[in-house]
């Protein structure tokens, strides 16, 4: 359990490039949870794009995550694409649609069972077949 931010996303994000700070705004989500929380948006729109940025976060966080976490920080990424799609869905908003969609594509080409960078894979762990995918609805 930790104290987490609740929108850890670039839209709350200030940065000094001078003094290179990062700091956070906007703390209206904050509560206790758990930590991983604040890094779903990482693994669901930032890491599929630019997976050195997740090896350097995790640098900087200052150590891997456990298993536990990766499993977490999985269904939690997961959980935001299937609101992205159901959202999208709802409102015809293709935006959200596509999002979901990238969220959830990005979730099958690196299974849960794919450990952090340093962290061990889970007891039993196995991959999804390579012809597993996400279809879009036509």
């Amino acid at each position: 359990m930790a104290y987490r931010h609740g929108d850890y996303s670039p839209r709350n994000w200030l940065w000094d490039e001078a003094a290179g700070h990062h700091s956070l705004i906007d703390f209206e989500e904050s509560a206790p949870g758990i930590a991983v929380e604040d890094l779903v948006w990482l693994c669901g729109a930032a890491w599929p794009i630019r997976p050195d940025l997740r090896a350097a976060f995790l640098t900087g966080y200052g150590r891997p995550l456990s298993s536990t976490e990766q499993r977490a920080l999985v269904l939690l990424t997961a959980r935001l694409g299937v609101s992205y799609l159901s959202t999208g869905l709802t409102k015809t908003d293709t935006v959200l649609i596509d999002r979901g969609h990238t969220v959830l594509q990005h979730l099958v080409r690196a299974p849960a069972d794919t450990p952090a960078p340093g962290a061990a894979p889970p007891p039993g762990a196995r991959r999804l077949p390579a012809h597993h995918h996400v279809r879009r609805r036509a």
